[in-house]
């Protein structure tokens, strides 16, 4: 029974310091002239030119990527009616909210 607690306190532990170093990404997209946020805009990351992930901006704009590796990316923001936006030499630093 003993190994046991002991197993469990150390999954605990492993789950919070996964947490606390977990790097991740996030941002809002807006309209350049109203500053009206765009809503289900695709955002897409990019290292090195090849397409990491992607995902929509929620009702507000806001977009959030978790479990990024550390390194350059670049940042593109898509939605019909606009012109591609393209952010390069975004730096993402371990265990942040960048």
């Amino acid at each position: 029974m003993k190994v046991k607690h002991i197993l469990s306190f150390i999954i605990f532990i492993l789950g919070i310091v996964a947490g606390y170093t977990q790097t991740s990404l996030e941002g809002k997209v807006t309209d350049a002239e109203t500053e009206e946020a765009i809503l289900f805009g695709s955002v897409a990351i990019y290292k090195n030119g090849n397409l990491v992930t992607g995902t929509e901006t929620d009702l507000d704009g806001n977009y959030f990527f978790s479990s990024i590796d550390p390194g350059n990316y670049s940042v593109e923001v898509t939605y019909l009616g606009y012109q591609p936006q393209r952010v390069e030499n975004v730096v993402i630093q371990a265990g942040k909210t960048n």
